[in-house]
């Protein structure tokens, strides 16, 4: 089978043009992988540091070198400043599910969990909230409150 050089090109520039479209495929999914990556190891390490520190509150409390209500006041101070993103923050509430930290919703400071979401999004959010809390220690972030 003999080809004109025309057709010999146009094979050549459609080898070529597949195996750049191929290259642009693979480098945006490995950039994409990477960010995700690099997110999600940035926000695991955001979250470890928050319990590390709620953590050293608590043992503050337990050995009383703070009383409960400074200890609080402090970890909704520290907490506030938590924010990962310029839309993402770890939210903190207490055991009433009263919001004691929201860094980029301060209004919400105060204000029951019930009253903020709808039920439909309580359902799900307290549902990964639980799911979260059977992966913490995959994590290493288990802690046990005193």
């Amino acid at each position: 089978m003999h080809l004109n050089t025309t057709t010999k090109y146009v094979i050549i520039y459609l080898i070529f043009s597949a195996a750049m479209f191929g290259s642009i495929i693979m480098g945006a999914y490995n950039v994409r992988y990477t960010l995700e990556t690099n997110n999600v190891t940035r926000l695991e390490n955001l979250l470890t540091n928050a319990k590390n520190t709620i953590a050293t509150l608590e043992q503050k409390v337990v050995t009383g070198e703070l009383d409960e209500s400074k200890a609080k006041r402090l970890a909704s101070e520290l907490m506030q400043s938590y924010a990962y993103s310029d839309n993402e923050y770890i939210w903190m509430t207490d055991e009433n599910l009263v919001f004691l930290a929201a860094p980029l919703d301060p209004q919400i400071i105060g204000q029951s969990f019930e009253s903020i979401v709808s039920h439909e999004a309580k359902s799900h959010i307290l549902s990964n909230l639980t799911v979260a809390g059977r992966l913490l220690p995959t994590l290493g972030l288990q802690h046990e409150r005193t």
